[in-house]
């Protein structure tokens, strides 16, 4: 038998890719950094313009791929643009020596990415996210995936989407729910569920019993805000995040207060929200902030509010909701209304508060009051952080990624899923 290579040379490639802020891009550079930590070498492509800003470590090589085209609008540009992409991946993985590839978005480089591949007998795994996957099944799931690579339908979004679960030698998601979201493609395959993560950096001093050391009322001074029990929200501003929800609640107790870091289209219809409700003494619309105000923000706070809902018209959902995580590390109890990917991470009054999109805002704004300052609030979060420290790392995400990947096999006839255990 043929002995197990230990050290591998990755591929990671993605068009979404930092400075492009969104979980695949994070996803992408921070797995690609727990590859090399490791000690694997890791080459990472990205379309052009990619490139890390400073306040992140990288640990692995960086590929502008300078020449890119991101979109295509018709058959011909497809087609060149993918003959452009093969030319590329070729001379990568001949140069890099790869031996994985790990492909972290479908559309712009899947379908090269696995065929350059294949030709070199380099397996190739996908790493699925919940939005991106359920926004090309709006009009369905074909029901032959073999029409679409036989056939070589590569022209659509959707269908770019529907070749790379097809042909990916192993699939992966972040959430249980894109998973099952997977497993309704029928391939056959085992779907592995990853779960997301924080840096090692941002949990692995984390005392057990952090609620000594923690003081929101000072941080909240310092950053200038009244020193109130306060509610943040950090994300996009999209009609799916329900943003809205968190100033109707606070408008329900006038104890409550929101920060809401982030920006988007909905950013004036919420503004105006708070005018009209005359709340512009306790909900703030801050925009984008830096990383470091972020984490600030969040040691100022005393929930983090993740409440989005799907929208099955446009394929929207909370895949996961990385944030969450963030919460929790910086000390402030996850909420979540328990949609999509965010089932895996918050269990009401276990690892933070399920807020059901039905419940009234009384109602929700009660039951946040009410935790505060209890021993209920306390071993909320000591969950919420032990399963930081137990699964949702990129250290412990990427190692079991890497055992699975030194003793590969394609899968071709099982199902189900698996995770890290906690």
């Amino acid at each position: 038998m043929a002995e197990v290579k230990r050290q591998l040379n990755i591929a990671v490639i993605s068009v979404d890719a930092m400075p492009k802020v969104g979980g695949v891009s994070a996803m992408a550079h921070h797995l690609a950094n727990a590859y090399a930590a490791a000690g694997h070498n890791v080459v990472f492509l990205g379309p052009r313009g990619t490139f890390v800003p400073s306040d992140f470590k990288r640990l692995y090589h960086l590929q502008d791929d300078y020449f890119s085209v991101l979109k295509p609008k018709d058959r011909e540009e497809f087609e060149a643009e993918d003959q452009r992409i093969g030319r590329e991946l070729k001379e990568l993985y001949t140069h890099y020596n790869i031996d994985r590839v790990l492909l972290a978005h479908p559309f712009h480089y899947g379908v090269m990415a696995i065929d350059i591949a294949h030709e070199m007998n380099i397996p190739v795994s996908a790493l699925f996210h919940g939005f991106e996957i359920r926004s090309q099944m709006v009009d369905g799931i074909p029901s032959d995936l073999r029409e679409i690579v036989d056939n070589r339908m590569v022209h659509r979004l959707d269908h770019r989407a529907f070749y790379v679960v097809s042909e990916a030698d192993e699939l992966i998601a972040n959430s249980t729910h894109t998973a099952a979201v997977l497993d309704r493609f029928g391939t056959g395959k085992q779907v592995h569920v990853s779960g997301c993560g924080l840096d090692t950096d941002h949990i692995s001093h984390l005392p057990e019993d952090f609620e000594g050391s923690r003081n929101p009322a000072h941080m909240r001074e310092k950053l200038g805000y009244p020193d109130r029990p306060t509610i943040t929200y950090v994300g996009r501003l999209v009609d799916n995040k329900k943003v809205n929800r968190l100033i109707d609640i606070c408008h329900a107790d006038p104890n409550l207060q929101a920060i809401i870091l982030g920006d988007g289209p909905c950013r004036t219809a919420l503004q105006a929200q708070v005018t009209e409700l005359g709340l512009e003494d306790r909900v703030f619309l801050k925009g984008y902030v830096s990383e470091a105000e972020k984490w600030q923000t969040l040691v100022a706070s005393d929930f983090l509010a993740l409440l989005s809902e799907p929208n099955d018209t446009f394929g929207q959902v909370e895949g996961f909701g990385i944030v969450l995580l963030e919460a929790a590390a910086a000390g402030c109890i996850p909420v979540s209304s328990g949609t999509g990917g965010m089932g895996d991470v918050v269990r009401d009054a276990e690892t933070g508060i399920l807020v059901d999109p039905s419940l009234p805002p009384a109602q929700a704004a009660a039951r946040l009051s009410g935790i505060l300052g209890t021993q209920d609030a306390t071993s909320i979060l000591q969950g919420a952080r032990s399963q930081l420290k137990s699964r949702f790392n990129w250290e412990t995400i990427a190692q079991v990624m890497l055992e699975r990947w030194m003793g590969f096999t394609p899968a071709s006839d099982e199902t189900g899923t698996d995770q890290p255990s906690s």
